[in-house]
């Protein structure tokens, strides 16, 4: 569930790169708020409490934005970040009404080690985050789902996870989350033990024909 957060917030900024570059300049970011009732209003945050923030409660946090005495509660729509560094570069807050649901990305973490990958299989992840529609406390900071139990060749997909209470997945039940492949070394292995074990197999049955034909000859032979 998430936190709710107070984050102090600057209005009255001047639109435009330069400004907006001044501001990551001086440690602020800048952003905007929008949403239901009101107009969209530019404003800047510090960098280093929005950062915390979001390390701490993660993306779908629940912040009231405190604009000067006027609070609005929001949760982070938009976060574009530096491609290379450990920043933060723009945010959009959407206003957020407790008891409404809404939409959120959240990020999915793979738990444990997959039995298939221990057999030599390579554990892919193919959905980094899952659409959920719930209210804004319901939203998780993130969605953890066991793995441990998928063999090689399994597949995990959106409606193989667990269901949360309050929350329901937007995303097409049939999307692939993960998979544990099977390597080309492991199944040549295999194909190599199968071969090995039908040829086994005939000389076998072989041995026993031949030996057939020896018994019948030495019978017409009496």
């Amino acid at each position: 569930m998430s936190d709710q957060i107070t984050l102090r917030a600057e209005t009255g900024r001047a639109p435009g790169s330069r400004e907006s570059n001044r501001i990551r300049r001086d440690g602020g970011v800048p952003g905007i708020i929008y949403g239901r009732g009101m107009d969209p209003k530019l404003v800047t945050v510090d960098h280093h409490d929005l950062m915390a923030i979001i390390q701490h409660s993660g993306s779908n946090a629940i912040i009231t934005l405190d604009l000067g005495g006027e609070t609005h509660v929001t949760m982070p729509k938009v976060i574009e970040r530096h491609p290379f560094r450990n920043l933060i570069r723009h945010v959009d807050f959407l206003k957020v009404s407790l008891t409404e649901t809404t939409t959120a990305d959240v990020t999915v973490h793979l738990v444990g080690e997959a039995a298939g990958a221990r057999e030599g299989g390579v554990l892919t992840q193919q959905l980094g985050s899952l659409a959920v529609s719930a209210l804004p406390t319901a939203i998780p900071a993130a969605i953890e789902i066991d793995v441990e139990h998928l063999e090689l060749g399994d597949s995990l997909r959106v409606e193989d996870i667990p269901p949360i209470e309050g929350v329901e997945f937007l995303d097409d039940p049939d999307t692939m989350v993960a998979t544990v492949a099977i390597p080309r070394a492991v199944a040549e292995e295999g194909e190599a033990a199968e071969g090995e074990e039908g040829a086994e197999g005939e000389a076998e049955e072989g041995g026993d024909a031949e030996a057939a034909d020896d018994s019948s000859e030495d019978a017409s032979g009496e």
